[in-house]
C-alpha cells in the first residue's frame, strides 16, 4: 500500500493542496485492494493451508529522539463512534528527571458541544471513561501484564494493573498521587499529567515497553466518541494488545521520549 496504510483523513493534511497526488495514491491503493480481492477469490476456489498466516501485531520503527524535542502522535476517532465535536486529538509523554512520567493530550473541537466534568479536588476516581477522559497504557512486551492511567479534565485520576486482557483489575496503589493540571484554549483543552513510574509494578526505567494513547470525548447529544492511535478490532477497545503500538526500547543516553511518532508527520 502506498506510504504503508489504507488511505485515510490524513491524507488530506498529508497531501495538503496536491489533489492530483492524493487522488493517484488512492487509485493505486484501490487496484492493490482489487488484486487482494482476486487473489482471495482465487484461494476459496482452491483453499490451500500453507499460505495462511497468524496475525502478528506490527509495531511501528520508531527512531531514537533528543529530551528537548518531543513528538506528537496523533489519535483517530473509532469508526462506530464518529464525532460531530472534535476536530482532533494529539498525544505527547517525556519521561523526564525523577523517573517521572509527564504525559500531555491537546483537545481540539467545539467546546459548546463537548460536555467536561466539573473541575473536583484531584483524587483517585474510578470509572472515569463513562465521561471526558484521557488514558494511556503501558505494557511488557513479553508479558500478559499491564497498566492504565486515567485523567480526567476534572482533575480526577485513576490507575489500574491487569494481568492479562481485561482480567485481574487492581487500583494501583500510590504514595504520590500524579499531578493533572487542565489548561482551556481557544480551539479546546490541554490536559498535563504527571505519574512517578516508580509507583507502577512496572520495570526499571530502561526496560522495553509497549504503550498506547487513548481518549473518550463525551459530547452534548449524550454520546461518547472513541479515540486511539489505532482501533483493532470493529468495536471501540482500548484495552486491546495491539493498539499498543508505540514501541519503548532501551533509551540511548538523551532520549527520554515514552510515546513518539507512531504516524510519520500525523498533522501536516
Amino acid at each position: 500500500m502506498p506510504n504503508g496504510k489504507l488511505p485515510d483523513r490524513r491524507d488530506f493534511y498529508r497531501y495538503g493542496p496536491d489533489h492530483a497526488g492524493r487522488i493517484r495514491t488512492w487509485e493505486t491503493a484501490i487496484a492493490e485492494c482489487g488484486r487482494f480481492a482476486e487473489a482471495a477469490l482465487g484461494w476459496m476456489e482452491r483453499p490451500d493451508p500453507t499460505l495462511v498466516e497468524p496475525i502478528r501485531a506490527h509495531p511501528f520503527r520508531i527512531g531514537p529522539m533528543t529530551k528537548t524535542q518531543p513528538q506528537t502522535v496523533a489519535l483517530a476517532c473509532h469508526p462506530s463512534s464518529p464525532s460531530n465535536a472534535v476536530r482532533g486529538i494529539t498525544a505527547s509523554a517525556r519521561i523526564g528527571g525523577a523517573g517521572k512520567l509527564a504525559v500531555r493530550f491537546v483537545l481540539d473541537a467545539d467546546m459548546s458541544q463537548v460536555v467536561l466534568p466539573k473541575l473536583r479536588p484531584a483524587v483517585r476516581t474510578d470509572e472515569l471513561w463513562l465521561h471526558t477522559c484521557f488514558e494511556v497504557f503501558v505494557a511488557l512486551p513479553d508479558s500478559d501484564a499491564y497498566c492504565e492511567l486515567n485523567f480526567s479534565p476534572s482533575t480526577e485520576w485513576a490507575m489500574y494493573g491487569f494481568v492479562a486482557y481485561r482480567r485481574g483489575m487492581t487500583p494501583i496503589e500510590v504514595r504520590r498521587p500524579p499531578r493533572v493540571a487542565v489548561r482551556p484554549t481557544s480551539r479546546g483543552l490541554v490536559l498535563t499529567a504527571v505519574t512517578y513510574l516508580a509507583e507502577l509494578p512496572m520495570p526499571q526505567p530502561g526496560s522495553p515497553l509497549r504503550a498506547g494513547a487513548a481518549a473518550v470525548v463525551e459530547e452534548k447529544d449524550g454520546r461518547l466518541t472513541y479515540w486511539a492511535l489505532t482501533h483493532p478490532s470493529a468495536l471501540p477497545d482500548f484495552h486491546h494488545r495491539l493498539g499498543f503500538v508505540l514501541q519503548v526500547g532501551k533509551q540511548p543516553a538523551g532520549s527520554t521520549d515514552l510515546l513518539r511518532e507512531a504516524v510519520r508527520n500525523p498533522g501536516s
